[in-house]
């Protein structure tokens, strides 16, 4: 069993030792890892004002490291709050990705099949509200 096979206990390891990076050396195999602080909703979501409307944006995010896989999503495509909008391959597990706004669902920031890091931005999403 390689190092990458074990990535997720490593994770799970630096969470819960509170460790932002970890260098690991077993035989002729390295790996360091790199986590960024888990981001509270609330620090997702900004706020702009244009004129007489708002626009609310709020940044989807990577909840894990792995492989971005996208899903048929039609280009600005609104989603609700629980959407299912990519996935996090980690293997063998798939994470969703989940919307946790309502709104227009921005491009995808990253490719299918590109390696995110924990906290990497994925989408924007966007309302518009009139006044």
């Amino acid at each position: 069993m390689t190092m990458l096979d074990r990535i997720e206990s490593f994770v799970t390891l630096m969470r819960s030792a509170d460790l932002a990076s970890l260098s690991l050396r077993e035989g002729n195999e390295t790996l360091e890892l790199q986590l960024y602080p888990k981001i509270a909703a609330a620090d997702q979501i900004c706020t702009n004002f244009f004129g007489d409307s708002a626009a609310f944006s709020a940044s989807v995010k990577s909840p894990e490291v792995g492989i971005f896989r996208l899903v048929d999503i039609p280009s600005e495509r609104w989603v609700k709050i629980g959407d299912i909008v990519g996935y996090i391959d980690i293997d063998p597990l798939r994470v969703s990705v989940i919307a946790p706004e309502t709104g227009r669902l921005s491009t995808p920031l990253h490719e299918d099949g590109a390696v995110v890091g924990y906290g990497d931005l994925l989408f924007m999403i966007e309302e518009v509200k009139p006044a």
